[in-house]
Protein backbone atom coordinates (compact mmCIF):
# COMPACT_ATOMS: atom_id res chain seq x y z
CA UNK A 1 0.00 0.00 0.00
CA UNK A 2 1.19 3.36 -0.82
CA UNK A 3 1.72 5.38 1.76
CA UNK A 4 0.42 9.27 1.59
CA UNK A 5 2.55 12.44 -0.08
CA UNK A 6 3.87 14.28 3.72
CA UNK A 7 5.50 16.79 1.48
CA UNK A 8 4.05 19.32 -0.98
CA UNK A 9 6.98 21.43 -3.49
CA UNK A 10 6.54 25.28 -3.13
CA UNK A 11 7.28 25.80 -6.93
CA UNK A 12 5.88 23.26 -9.27
CA UNK A 13 3.90 21.54 -6.42
CA UNK A 14 4.99 18.05 -6.76
CA UNK A 15 4.28 15.79 -3.64
CA UNK A 16 5.98 12.90 -1.84
CA UNK A 17 7.46 11.82 1.40
CA UNK A 18 10.31 13.19 2.62
CA UNK A 19 12.60 9.94 3.43
CA UNK A 20 12.35 8.59 0.20
CA UNK A 21 12.37 11.38 -2.21
CA UNK A 22 13.69 14.33 -0.69
CA UNK A 23 17.55 14.57 -0.19
CA UNK A 24 19.47 17.36 2.17
CA UNK A 25 19.06 21.20 1.13
CA UNK A 26 22.29 22.72 -0.64
CA UNK A 27 22.65 26.37 0.31
CA UNK A 28 20.27 26.50 2.92
CA UNK A 29 20.35 29.74 4.86
CA UNK A 30 20.94 31.34 1.80
CA UNK A 31 17.24 30.27 0.22
CA UNK A 32 15.24 31.07 3.65
CA UNK A 33 13.99 34.65 4.85
CA UNK A 34 14.41 35.19 8.67
CA UNK A 35 11.30 34.02 10.27
CA UNK A 36 10.34 31.89 7.24
CA UNK A 37 8.92 28.09 7.61
CA UNK A 38 11.64 25.63 7.92
CA UNK A 39 11.79 23.37 4.45
CA UNK A 40 11.38 19.81 4.89
CA UNK A 41 13.55 19.05 1.97
CA UNK A 42 14.72 20.08 -2.43
CA UNK A 43 11.89 19.06 -4.68
CA UNK A 44 13.85 15.93 -6.83
CA UNK A 45 11.63 17.17 -9.56
CA UNK A 46 12.90 21.29 -10.02
CA UNK A 47 15.02 21.79 -6.64
CA UNK A 48 12.72 24.61 -4.85
CA UNK A 49 11.62 23.96 -1.19
CA UNK A 50 9.16 21.28 -0.48
CA UNK A 51 7.54 22.31 2.96
CA UNK A 52 5.38 19.93 4.88
CA UNK A 53 1.84 19.34 4.18
CA UNK A 54 -0.46 20.88 6.71
CA UNK A 55 -4.14 21.08 7.01
CA UNK A 56 -6.12 23.94 7.10
CA UNK A 57 -7.24 25.26 10.25
CA UNK A 58 -11.42 25.13 10.53
CA UNK A 59 -12.52 28.62 10.41
CA UNK A 60 -14.32 29.72 13.41
CA UNK A 61 -18.18 28.86 12.25
CA UNK A 62 -21.39 30.87 14.49
CA UNK A 63 -24.80 30.25 14.15
CA UNK A 64 -26.89 33.67 15.22
CA UNK A 65 -30.31 33.23 16.02
CA UNK A 66 -32.78 35.75 15.02
CA UNK A 67 -36.46 36.42 15.96
CA UNK A 68 -38.22 39.50 16.26
CA UNK A 69 -35.85 41.66 14.37
CA UNK A 70 -33.79 42.17 11.38
CA UNK A 71 -30.11 41.89 11.45
CA UNK A 72 -28.25 44.47 9.38
CA UNK A 73 -25.13 42.23 8.52
CA UNK A 74 -22.21 40.45 10.31
CA UNK A 75 -19.01 42.13 10.83
CA UNK A 76 -16.27 40.42 12.70
CA UNK A 77 -11.99 41.33 12.70
CA UNK A 78 -11.01 37.58 11.86
CA UNK A 79 -12.23 35.73 9.06
CA UNK A 80 -15.79 33.47 10.52
CA UNK A 81 -17.90 31.68 8.94
CA UNK A 82 -22.19 31.93 9.96
CA UNK A 83 -25.20 30.35 9.77
CA UNK A 84 -28.37 32.85 10.43
CA UNK A 85 -31.54 31.11 12.00
CA UNK A 86 -34.56 33.71 11.43
CA UNK A 87 -37.27 32.25 13.13
CA UNK A 88 -39.90 34.83 11.52
CA UNK A 89 -39.78 33.70 8.47
CA UNK A 90 -41.43 30.55 7.92
CA UNK A 91 -41.34 30.06 3.67
CA UNK A 92 -39.02 29.57 1.45
CA UNK A 93 -36.02 27.13 2.42
CA UNK A 94 -37.12 26.50 6.28
CA UNK A 95 -35.21 23.76 8.16
CA UNK A 96 -35.83 22.12 11.15
CA UNK A 97 -33.66 23.28 14.25
CA UNK A 98 -33.63 21.62 17.49
CA UNK A 99 -35.16 24.31 20.76
CA UNK A 100 -33.09 24.02 24.05
CA UNK A 101 -36.09 21.73 25.43
CA UNK A 102 -35.46 19.08 22.11
CA UNK A 103 -38.64 20.20 20.53
CA UNK A 104 -37.79 21.31 16.80
CA UNK A 105 -38.84 24.61 15.41
CA UNK A 106 -39.03 25.91 12.17
CA UNK A 107 -36.17 28.66 10.75
CA UNK A 108 -34.99 29.73 7.81
CA UNK A 109 -31.28 28.86 7.38
CA UNK A 110 -28.44 31.00 5.81
CA UNK A 111 -24.97 30.19 5.70
CA UNK A 112 -21.81 32.71 4.99
CA UNK A 113 -18.83 34.50 5.55
CA UNK A 114 -18.80 37.96 7.70
CA UNK A 115 -17.40 40.57 6.17
CA UNK A 116 -13.68 41.45 7.72
CA UNK A 117 -13.26 44.71 8.82
CA UNK A 118 -10.43 44.71 11.82
CA UNK A 119 -10.41 48.26 12.26
CA UNK A 120 -13.94 49.04 12.45
CA UNK A 121 -14.71 46.46 14.71
CA UNK A 122 -11.90 47.49 16.66
CA UNK A 123 -13.55 51.01 16.85
CA UNK A 124 -17.01 49.61 17.40
CA UNK A 125 -15.88 47.84 20.26
CA UNK A 126 -14.58 50.66 21.94
CA UNK A 127 -17.36 52.81 21.47
CA UNK A 128 -19.90 49.92 23.18
CA UNK A 129 -17.32 49.63 26.15
CA UNK A 130 -17.15 53.47 26.76
CA UNK A 131 -21.11 53.56 25.86
CA UNK A 132 -21.63 51.13 29.15
CA UNK A 133 -19.42 52.31 31.20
Amino acid sequence: MAKKPTDQCDYCGWKGIPKIELGDIPDLYERLDPGSIVPSGECPKCGALCYPITKPKPRPHVIIHVGGGCLRGVTSAVPVDYTLLDYDVTDGDCVKVPDSDGSLEEAYAHTSSAEVEPVWHEAMMKAIEKANE
